[in-house]
């Protein structure tokens, strides 16, 4: 969520990678389109794996014999599943190559990324619904982490009262290719990707 009250001595915690004032925030979501966790207010530069850490001191769980599907950002750990590092992670570039995993780790990580796609479905979801999230806000960082929580709270009332159920389709590509080197953002890195695929496909 892009801000624009920040004081100076907060600017330089709350810009992210992409120097853009905002707040780190982690969720847990269904498959249904729901939040089941939410915790806002973390720095823009906070690390992924130091988010994840004080939610769980702060009490959020995973029910035993179940798993979350986090991105590159986490780091593996018990309930958490996260891809393979160094491991090709875009649906894609897979299917404009018209080629098919070629190990059990490809595998997994298209799997990954095909589950943690509803991720993204709900980001695009709530970017459309509520345009505040998507402009810098006038707020002060105080109020702006309530209004996540009220945003992802008042989701939840829509969806479960049948009120949003024009869900729209977001592109497949998975966000963990923002926490990796090896990202594929462009059509020259995508051909790249086709090529040393067919080239390991050939050996």
């Amino acid at each position: 969520m892009p801000s624009k009250r920040a004081s100076a001595l907060l600017m330089a915690s709350y810009q992210d990678r992409k120097q853009v004032i905002a707040q780190n925030v982690i969720v847990v979501v269904n498959f249904n389109l729901e939040f089941l966790y939410v915790l806002a207010g973390w720095e823009g530069r906070a690390h992924d794996s130091r988010v994840i850490g004080d939610a769980f001191n702060k009490g959020f769980s995973v029910p035993d014999g179940h798993y979350y599907l986090g991105d590159a950002g986490y780091a593996l750990q018990k309930g958490v599943l996260t891809p393979f590092r160094a491991v090709w992670y875009h649906l894609k570039e897979q299917a404009t190559c018209g080629l098919k995993p070629a190990n059990p780790k490809e595998l997994f990580n298209l799997c990954h990324t095909s589950l943690r796609n509803v991720v993204e479905r709900i980001f695009g979801c709530l970017k459309a619904k509520f345009k505040i999230l998507t402009t810098p806000s006038e707020h002060n960082v105080h109020s702006q982490v309530q209004l996540v929580y009220a945003i992802t709270m008042l989701w939840n009332f829509l969806r479960r009262h049948n009120q949003y159920e024009d869900i729209p389709e977001v592109d497949e590509v998975a966000q963990a290719n923002q926490e990796e080197d090896d990202n594929l953002n462009s059509a020259a890195t995508g051909n790249l990707y086709c090529q040393s695929r067919a080239a390991d496909l050939q050996a």
